[in-house]
């Protein structure tokens, strides 16, 4: 995990998502297409790789193409792993590093937004304190959405089985079905997965929970994701 001390948070590129939120140590599967979001892409694979997600306010719709409104509270992320497109287009993903306040935007020659940040600083949870929001998320917690067992499958599903439950993208099974790998290291040289599996209850299957594995060794419960782009390739 990047140490976030390390930020340079002087001049951060802004890259605003309606309901997309990054939370520090998540990683985030982000397709870029538009101009300006390549060029961003471009100057931060050159530079730190360092951009920080902001989430689009209510509104956003009539001018999204201009500077639409975005919450003061931001994630900065660092790109993992990357993949040039031969249309131009990107495919990255992005690790949460930490939750920082916009302290003002930038004006710049830039297609994209850029801002300087400063941190937000955690204030450590207690458990007991945790005790009454992980009730309410198990309460909201739908079984019908995902292959869990909860939901009495009893084994793998097609990924299309579940279509209600797909993500702000597309993407479905993201949660339960099998744990899936991750990009975030491990100081034992083991591996990392995510996503609960159809073993797993709601409360195992939350964003938040990850576990390492043994990359040598294969179970039923864990498996890769692979996307197939509309010219039959696998990425």
């Amino acid at each position: 995990m990047t140490d976030d001390h390390a930020l340079d948070l002087s001049s951060v590129a802004l890259f605003p998502l309606p309901s997309v939120v990054l939370f520090p140590r998540a990683v985030l599967p982000l397709h870029i297409f538009e101009d300006r979001y390549r060029a961003m892409t471009r100057d931060a694979l050159v530079g730190d790789r360092v951009i920080a997600m902001a989430l689009l306010r209510p509104g956003w719709e009539k001018s999204y193409y201009g500077r639409p409104a975005i919450d003061p509270v931001v994630c900065a992320g660092r790109i993992l792993s990357h993949e040039r497109l031969p249309d131009g287009k990107y495919n990255f993903l992005l690790q949460g590093v930490a939750r920082c306040r916009i302290v003002e935007e930038l004006t710049r020659d830039e297609p994209y937004r850029i801002a300087r940040l400063e941190t937000i600083v955690e204030t450590p949870a207690l458990e007991i304190d945790l005790d009454e929001c992980r009730r309410q998320l198990t309460e909201v917690f739908d079984e019908s959405l995902c292959a869990c067992a909860e939901s009495g499958w009893g084994w793998t599903v097609p990924v299309t089985a579940h279509p209600a439950g797909a993500g702000p993208f597309g993407a479905e099974q993201l949660a339960g079905n099998v744990w899936e790998w991750v990009a975030d290291p491990t100081p034992d040289g083991w591996g990392l997965v995510r996503g609960g599996s159809y073993l797993d209850t709601g409360w195992g299957l939350r964003a938040s929970r990850a576990q390492p594995a043994d990359p040598a060794r294969a179970t039923p419960t864990t498996g890769f994701r692979i996307a197939i782009v509309p010219d039959g390739r696998s990425a």
